[in-house]
């Protein structure tokens, strides 16, 4: 885990990531399978932005996620909800983020 800082090097209370390589930048973000169900996605991005000297952010996500519904297997696609989840931020311009590249990577 990496805490993120603020500007004058401070620790952020409560504010962790799951990497950071410091020399190329890159925040990652590794989501459980629940990611999708409970919108932990919006909670990625906006640890990753908040660290002061990220410029590229990647989430790692499971492609599905597999769980029970009142005792019935459904399935979420933890993997397009994430993407959408990224492309309908950048469609709305109404947050910006401060990263040159956002990759969802699915596993």
């Amino acid at each position: 885990m990496h805490r993120g800082h603020d500007r004058e090097g401070n620790v952020i209370p409560g504010h962790e990531v799951d990497a950071f390589h410091p020399t190329h930048k890159v925040v990652l973000e590794i989501d459980a399978g629940r990611a999708a169900q409970s919108n932990t996605g919006y909670r990625a991005i906006l640890n990753g932005a908040l660290l002061e000297d990220a410029d590229h952010l990647v989430l790692a996500v499971p492609i599905s996620y597999r769980y029970q519904n009142n005792g019935r297997e459904a399935a979420i696609n933890a993997y397009d909800s994430h993407v959408e989840l990224a492309r309908e931020i950048y469609r709305s311009h109404r947050l910006a983020l401060p990263f040159r590249t956002l990759t969802v990577f699915g596993w």
